[in-house]
């Protein structure tokens, strides 16, 4: 998870550290000591630079979810509202009409699919991560801004269905009983 933002064409101002977490996704094909340890050789590789903070995480899974959490809600409303996450908070009825409901979508499917567990505290984590007074703009905000319509559609697609193709091709019928 990197905080940047392109501030002029070709300008990048990295204005956070860079926080990496790996980790290996489950598989019935291979022994699971195999990729774990790969990932932890990674992590190891990656953190010699000394300007990272690389971690091995023992589950990718729910990180992954923890942070669709982020990406599949605040990434594409505040893209199509034009607001940034401070002013989104502070425009009256987002939160309880868009965001709070989004993320408990994605909360939901996370543990219906995959059987993971979000803190209960998630969804109030996730939209106060940022101070309000930061007014950041998620990356599909930037790019849309930049009018790089394709690559903003492109990522608002495969953020949004990024969770829905997850549990569409899960045996159990989660988005028919919500």
């Amino acid at each position: 998870m990197i905080g940047s933002e392109e501030s002029s064409p070709g300008h990048i101002v990295q204005d956070e550290g860079d926080r990496l977490l790996v980790g290996a996704f489950p598989t019935s094909s291979i022994n699971p000591a195999v990729p774990e340890r790969r990932a932890e050789e990674f992590v190891e590789m990656y953190g010699k630079g000394g300007k990272t903070n690389c971690q091995y995480s023992p589950n990718v899974l729910h990180d992954r979810w923890k942070k669709l959490v982020f990406n599949a809600c605040l990434n594409p409303i505040c893209a199509i509202t034009g607001l940034d996450d401070g002013r989104l908070r502070l425009a009256d009825g987002a939160l309880d009409g868009l965001v709070r409901p989004a993320m408990r979508e994605i909360v939901a499917a996370a543990k219906a699919v995959c059987g993971v567990e979000l803190a209960e505290d998630v969804v109030e984590e996730t939209i106060h991560v940022d101070p309000l007074e930061s007014y950041l703009k998620p990356s599909m905000q930037q790019d849309l801004e930049k009018v790089r319509l394709v690559d903003g559609v492109f990522e608002l697609r495969c953020c949004s269905t990024d969770s829905f193709r997850a549990t569409s091709s899960n045996s159990r019928t989660y988005w028919a009983s919500h």
